[in-house]
């Protein structure tokens, strides 16, 4: 298993396992999900949130 980069997740993101065991999701503040390879470390996809305030 190769390290995780050192972005994975900013200061009060969240980090899911999924139950198969082979990938991460991580949340940051900014409303992005990265889903990761915990084979290579790498991450493959990505989702951004748009949020709108009021």
């Amino acid at each position: 298993m190769r390290p995780l980069t050192s972005n994975l997740i900013s200061p009060g993101g969240n980090l899911l396992l999924t139950p198969d065991g082979k990938q991460v999701i991580s949340a940051s503040l900014d409303n992005t999900l990265k889903l990761w390879n915990l084979e290579t470390g790498n991450f493959f996809a990505s989702a951004s949130a748009m949020h709108k305030n009021g």
